[in-house]
């Protein structure tokens, strides 16, 4: 998989890291601390796709070529910086402040509400589920914690 560093331009960064040491993660970390952000972006894609590459030989005996996992990649950030713009784009609108109010679902139906709480503090995200039947009666309820904390959108997404 040297061609897929090689590709994205990091295999100089990648190459002095590894003589480091034989321990991942004795070799991560100086690796990505020489990175500027966005080598670095490249460089967690790189080594996702890469060990996708290695899940799909293993368990479906997929084998694929450095192109297509250096292509993934680039999928992947592209996909991921273009859904950053939009994020910081979101926040430049002002927010609209709607009054909440549960609306039971139709004759026969049951309705899934959910919310998440972030706590900053224990870097978690907490959902909650509750289900009632057409009449408001409790039917089942959840909870969870989620790590580590995220977007307020991607959370509320997750529930």
């Amino acid at each position: 998989m040297i061609q897929c560093w090689q590709h994205a331009g990091l295999w100089e960064n990648v190459n002095a890291g590894l003589a480091a040491s034989n321990n991942v993660a004795e070799n991560l970390f100086p690796v990505m601390h020489k990175l500027d952000k966005a080598q670095q972006e490249l460089f967690s894609v790189m080594a996702w796709s890469i060990w996708k590459c290695r899940n799909n030989q293993v368990w479906n005996n997929i084998t694929e070529s450095s192109q297509t996992v250096y292509n993934r990649a680039m999928h992947l950030i592209t996909s991921w910086r273009n859904a950053q713009q939009v994020h910081a784009l979101a926040h430049v609108t002002q927010p609209v402040q709607q009054q909440a109010a549960w609306f039971k679902p139709s004759l026969g139906r049951y309705k899934c509400n959910i919310d998440a709480t972030f706590s900053i503090l224990h870097n978690k995200v907490r959902i909650g589920m509750c289900i009632r039947k057409d009449k408001g009666q409790f039917v089942a309820a959840r909870k969870e914690w989620i790590e580590p904390i995220m977007e307020v959108e991607v959370g509320e997404a997750m529930g």
